[in-house]
């Protein structure tokens, strides 16, 4: 069965076997994908934005402070997160790459 969130990308992915890279803001989201996609890789990364309140209520985000990117599960080989991290490198964007998110 696949999950709600993962659904969306049926349409992109389809049955090639693709990279999909998951920014998440929260834990455990990457077992869905990972039982919708078996054949695919993913990469993951925990992001640490700033953000500012001002006035109360409204929340503005601004730029990454640090994105850490690494495979799920964490034992599987880091060649496609590191794939990724130079990829946003290209984009402007800086990661690293650890062993476990």
């Amino acid at each position: 069965m696949i999950a709600d969130h993962s659904k969306g990308l049926l349409f992109g992915v389809g049955s090639v076997v693709a990279v999909i890279a998951l920014l998440q803001n929260g834990i455990g989201i990457e077992q869905e994908y990972l039982q919708a996609f078996l054949d695919n890789h993913i990469p993951h990364s925990s992001d640490i934005l700033r953000t500012v309140q001002k006035p109360a209520g409204v929340i503005a985000h601004q730029e990454a402070v640090r994105l850490e990117i690494g495979s799920y599960p964490s034992s599987a080989p880091s060649t496609y997160a590191e794939a990724f991290r130079l990829l946003l490198r290209q984009a402007g964007a800086t990661a690293t790459v650890v062993d476990v998110v």
